[in-house]
């Protein structure tokens, strides 16, 4: 699961990047503030919340999507630390905790479905950049064709 959330990560961010060049997040970047130790604290949050950030400043049609993606960040961000946590403990144990073991197992099923929520909410946003791209472009396409008459 974790190769294939970093590979959409990269790829999300690459096209991001391809449509808007002035996105502020390279997909390199994004790679880095998630694998990068102690920089991870806070660069999975700023992945997303910069995402949220440019699709709020960018067009009307996108602000909902913006808003869709800042809501969840908290949720997808804190079930992930505390999975995170949990689930280093459960390694380290040298006795077996069911409790543990299950508070762990709960968390990851939690963490798995705000991944899926904002899965959704960022490919949502992308495609709605996508339209916005092409709107623009076929705005212009038309002001640079003059009418025959």
């Amino acid at each position: 699961m974790t190769i294939l959330f970093l590979g959409w990560i990269f790829l999300v961010h690459k096209e991001y990047n391809e449509i808007a060049p002035n996105y502020p997040i390279t997909p390199g970047g994004a790679l880095c503030r998630i694998l990068i130790p102690f920089y991870n604290i806070v660069g999975l949050w700023t992945v997303y919340s910069n995402m949220s950030r440019f699709l709020m400043h960018l067009d009307a049609s996108t602000v909902r999507h913006a808003v869709r993606i800042r809501t969840f960040i908290p949720f997808y961000y804190f079930s992930h630390m505390i999975y995170s946590f949990l689930n280093r403990r459960l390694l380290m144990d040298e006795e077996y905790s069911i409790s543990l073991l299950l508070w762990t197992t709960g968390f990851e099923v939690l963490v798995s479905l705000f991944y899926l929520v904002m899965f959704v909410a960022v490919t949502s946003g992308l495609k709605a950049v996508r339209e916005h791209q092409q709107q623009r472009a076929l705005a212009e396409e038309g002001e640079a064709i003059p009418e025959i008459n």
